[in-house]
């Protein structure tokens, strides 16, 4: 039985699926599909008076059959006769509003299938966005980028096929029902090729699976490398590298390919293999009903058109589930993802907000990084206004000091007190970073205009203050003389602006909210000194306005100048120089 679709799995992707939209949306699309399966078995019923009239002229159609004959009881209650013209007309009016039904259900499911595609981007952007710092670290951008496009896309293709696969389950079960009133002869036929197609098409969907799964995964790896290879291509295209980087992408593309290959191989063959054995055995069924059994031509003609149905039924059930076994996979994983991210959500219980001129007090701060202490009892005392400078070689710590402040990551020791509060247990966090500005290391941009950039779309920032950031920042002169000024694109990771313009736009940017906490991690180290120094000066002509503290880890001499304290890291404790 390994081969055999789990029934138990496929239900509980199923109530996954269908969980992302409300019960009533989900009876609405049933009902209109077990209508349209309705509207189907009449519309058969409407078929087969023209054919007996055909094969037996002047007998009553609806003598032989029983669909034909509650039709025909359904008519007369009506005050109608059951004459051809009749049938003829009710067979129109049937047409009408299934193909009405039809369209409707096509729009809904489409507005329901968007709705679950939207409820899952904004359950995982919500979910990834406020997980734990050391959770979101490791993941990487191109994969959850992937996920967020063409994955949920392919989630949003399973749901419709979800939907359609209750109602299709119904309508079988109703032709069969309908076969055995016809001939337990044809019920005992279209139950052995049921049996041939399960035992057929469960072995080719469970390969199928397999197959998804490994080109899912190969997909999700060209994604995240691709995206890895673009934000690096000024080093390798300037080391000449090029050519052995698309070897790379050429060596992972061609694995997505032919993981592709195999399913739409494994997909047409398979139909290809099952629609001449099918016929075969419906071609056989007729040879035997007619020369064998001995059956009227009319009724075997009746039972034939069912048949032909339940059998295109089954191949439609097949290939609905073709298609969301390949989705089944991106379903999974988004919400497994989605699972596991709210499951390392930031907890951070404090509700206490940060009111006026706090002072930061480290107290004797302890943290281990896979094994490793980075901090034993470390101790500092900063006043609000004051300015720290933090120096000390390449991993002593300082970019972790600065997460620690920001709270992304936890103390394995010790506490860091806001006011006297505890950061980590008693501060509102969310609030807290509101009070700060930081420029990181690595000055990545949005492929969005200079004003996008600084206020990411915040309610109450304007240009005014844009502005004022700007030239605070020491930016403003090249922002004005750009074509479309704060309006101007900066390109994908603001490529089209040097290195030392994207510092200073990122400088503007921690600025424009007047932060009371200024957290600097190496923020000038791509300016020439007479730029840095007018920073210097246009921050410190800020803070004696309206004094704020800054903390600013640097190697360079002009922080370290104008700083009440400099911290080296590496002997803990250094007397200020100025």
């Amino acid at each position: 039985m390994t081969g055999l679709v789990q029934p138990a799995s496929l239900l509980a992707d199923m109530r996954r699926a269908l969980g992302l939209v409300s019960v009533g949306r989900r009876l609405a699309i049933i009902a209109a599909m077990l209508f349209i399966g309705f509207a189907d078995l009449v519309g058969i019923g409407m078929v087969l008076p023209f054919i007996l009239i055909i094969a037996r002229p002047g007998t009553d159609p609806t003598g032989d059959v029983p669909l034909l004959s509650s039709i025909g009881q359904a008519l007369a209650a009506l005050g109608l006769p059951p004459s051809p013209a009749v049938f003829f007309m009710f067979f129109a009016v049937l047409l009408v509003l299934k193909s009405a039904a039809s369209v409707g259900l096509t729009h809904y499911t489409a507005a329901t299938s968007a709705e679950v595609m939207q409820v899952l981007r904004t359950r995982l952007a919500a979910s990834v966005l406020v997980s734990e710092w050391r959770f979101l670290s490791r993941q990487r951008t191109g994969a959850l980028s992937a996920m967020v496009s063409h994955e949920i896309n392919a989630v949003g293709q399973a749901f419709s096929d979800f939907a359609s696969l209750a109602a299709m389950a119904l309508q079988i079960t109703i032709y069969l029902a309908l076969a055995i009133t016809l001939s337990w002869q044809i019920a005992m036929l279209a139950l052995l090729i049921l049996v041939v197609v399960i035992l057929f098409f469960n072995a080719i969907i469970r390969y199928r699976q397999h197959l998804a799964q490994l080109q899912l995964e190969a997909t999700n790896h060209l994604a995240a490398q691709f995206s890895d290879i673009v934000s690096s291509l000024k080093v390798f295209r300037g080391m000449g590298r090029v050519s052995s980087v698309l070897r790379t992408i050429n060596a992972a593309s061609r694995t997505t390919s032919d993981r592709f290959s195999q399913r739409v191989i494994s997909s047409e063959l398979s139909v290809e293999i099952l629609e001449p054995l099918v016929g075969l055995m419906v071609i056989g069924w007729f040879y035997a009903a007619l020369f064998w059994f001995g059956f009227v031509l009319a009724n075997v003609l009746v039972v034939g058109i069912l048949l032909i149905r339940v059998i295109y039924l089954y191949l439609t059930f097949y290939r609905a589930l073709f298609r969301i076994n390949d989705g089944r996979a991106q379903l999974r994983d988004i919400l497994d993802l989605v699972a596991t991210a709210t499951a390392e959500v930031e907890a951070r219980p404090g509700t206490r907000p940060v009111t006026g001129p706090s002072p930061i007090a480290i107290e004797r701060l302890s943290f281990t990084y896979d094994g490793t202490p980075v901090f034993d009892d470390f101790s500092l005392d900063i006043p609000f206004g004051s300015i720290i400078a933090i120096s000390g070689p390449s991993g002593v710590g300082k970019s972790t000091l600065l997460d620690l402040l920001l709270a992304l990551r936890l103390p394995t020791g010790g506490d860091i007190r806001i006011g006297g509060a505890s950061l980590f247990h008693e501060i509102d966090v969310s609030q807290w970073r509101r009070t700060i500005g930081f420029v990181p290391q690595e000055q990545v941009l949005h492929n969005a205009s200079v004003l996008e950039n600084l206020t990411f779309g915040e309610v109450g920032l304007s240009r005014m203050d844009a502005h004022q950031a700007l030239v605070a920042a020491h930016a403003w002169d090249f922002v004005s003389a750009l074509p479309d000024g704060l309006d101007q694109g900066v390109g994908e990771r603001g490529q089209f602006l040097s290195g030392g313009q994207r510092q200073r736009i990122a400088i503007a940017r921690a600025l424009i909210r007047r932060p009371d906490l200024l957290i600097l991690d190496e923020a000038t180290t791509a300016l020439d000194p007479a730029t840095e120094q007018q920073i210097i000066a246009n921050i410190l002509a800020l803070h004696r306005e309206r004094p704020f503290t800054i903390i600013a880890v640097t190697h360079q001499d002009g922080w370290r100048s104008i700083a009440d304290r400099v911290i080296d890291l590496g002997s803990q404790v250094e007397p200020a120089t100025a």
